[in-house]
């Protein structure tokens, strides 16, 4: 299942692997020509500890991860498909343009004649 789905200009990044220092269950797949960049953890806390605004960015990551993890596991336990689908276009509207079927099925936990049948009702 997909988890998480970075759109153009923002960034995606295995949290719970970076903080706990383990190895990451989840992996980074592009679907579209993509940048990846790579930052050690120390490098990283050393800029964390010395950039204020770092620091801050950091923060704002955080934040934002926590919020968007626990609004999506509201969403699936309690959202029907036709609500998932209509939050995931309200938040990025060319998705259905712009994924393929499968990869927005996954990501809504539906199948892929499910998505179908939900985009006939928009």
């Amino acid at each position: 299942m997909i988890r998480y789905l970075a759109f153009e200009s923002k960034c995606g990044a295995a949290l719970s692997s970076f903080i706990d220092q383990k190895p990451s269950r989840e992996y980074f797949k592009a679907v579209e020509p993509s940048e990846m960049l790579t930052i050690t953890r120390r490098n990283f806390l050393n800029l964390v500890e010395t950039n204020k605004h770092i620091n801050m960015l950091y923060r704002d990551i955080l934040e934002m991860a926590y919020t968007t993890s626990q609004k999506r596991i509201y969403s699936l336990q309690g959202d029907t498909a036709i609500e998932k689908l209509k939050l995931l276009l309200s938040v990025q509207p060319p998705i259905l343009s712009g994924l393929p079927n499968k990869v927005a099925a996954s990501y809504l936990g539906v199948t892929q004649h499910t998505l179908s049948r939900l985009k006939a009702k928009l």
